[in-house]
């Protein structure tokens, strides 16, 4: 993961860095400074746009009684094109509109699936809860409550004993 967030926060920036000064040179710092604007312009617009129609799917498809599962990945992708397109530069602007534009964010979304079902196959995918206490029971396994605001929870999945 520090491998990861190294490469984001400072290689891509740096590359960033360099082809904006690159393309200034070719066509001009006006010029250039100006794709940037309308991409960001042009990115949060197209992002607004699709997160309503992504809303009004998820609504739609709860007030089924369906699990908007692939709206929500669409919803992630889109959010996180958004991000990207109003971020300063060429292939972070790149990939936002992969990100935003439906048929290729369907892709994103098709592949994350398979990746997140197979990590589930492989046991690498873990989930994490945060919780504030235990009810065991003279160490015994029993279901263990907790609360968050309002909202109630029993966890009720087997420990492994150890």
């Amino acid at each position: 993961m520090f491998g990861f967030l190294l490469f984001m926060f400072t290689v891509v920036p740096a590359v960033e860095l360099y082809l904006l000064i690159q393309v200034g040179q070719v066509i001009g710092a006006i010029e250039t400074l100006g794709i940037v604007l309308l991409t960001g312009i042009v990115g949060a617009y197209m992002a607004k746009a699709q997160g309503y129609l992504i809303l009004a799917r998820i609504q739609r498809e709860l007030s089924q009684g369906q699990l908007p599962a692939a709206s929500l990945l669409h919803g992630l992708f889109l959010f996180a094109g958004g991000v990207l397109l109003v971020t300063p530069g060429f292939i972070t602007d790149l990939a936002g509109l992969l990100m935003v534009f439906p048929l290729t964010r369907s892709l994103f979304v098709i592949f994350l699936k398979r990746y997140l079902q197979a990590a589930m196959l492989r046991g690498t995918l873990r989930f994490y809860s945060f919780r504030s206490g235990s009810t065991r029971v003279n160490d015994v396994d029993q279901p263990e409550t907790y609360s968050h605001d309002e909202l109630e929870v029993i966890d009720v999945t087997p420990k492994h004993k150890k």
